[in-house]
């Protein structure tokens, strides 16, 4: 895509400089992420354990801190909304990975860092996704 922009000198003569996107210099300003950690800080019970209100949102903040701390760029974590498995939070995913982890505290910051920055899952708290799981006999 290119886009014209107009520029004034000081005496008031318009100048155009193009400016072309998708070059180059642009996709090398944008990072994408390798591996990505969505953590449940929903605060809402609706009568279910809430995340947030289980230490989700520390937990988030924790393992930021950590990768910061450890440089790492190409990771992001993105605190969330419920994931679904309220029982079994606070709860996260990473992706592309698809790895779920429930049952989560601050102490596993190391773990989940440790996951995002070099694929080793934190396999003590890796949960099966929502849905995934087999139903019970007796419901039918």
């Amino acid at each position: 895509m290119l886009a014209v922009r107009a520029n004034c000198s000081s005496d008031g003569v318009v100048k155009k400089s193009r400016l072309i996107d998708g070059t180059r210099q642009t996709l090398d300003r944008l990072r994408v992420a390798r591996r990505h950690l969505f953590v449940c800080t929903n605060a809402r019970s609706s009568g279910k354990p809430a995340c947030g209100a289980r230490g989700g949102a520390e937990l988030a903040i924790a393992v930021q801190q950590q990768l910061l701390a450890r440089g790492a760029t190409d990771v992001l974590v993105t605190p969330c909304s419920c994931l679904g498995p309220c029982f079994d939070g606070p709860n996260a995913v990473v992706y592309p990975d698809g790895v779920w982890y429930g049952g989560l505290d601050v102490g596993d910051a190391p773990g989940l860092v440790d996951h995002l920055i070099d694929g080793k899952p934190l396999t003590a708290k890796v949960t099966e996704p929502p849905g995934d799981s087999p139903s019970d006999p007796e419901q039918g």
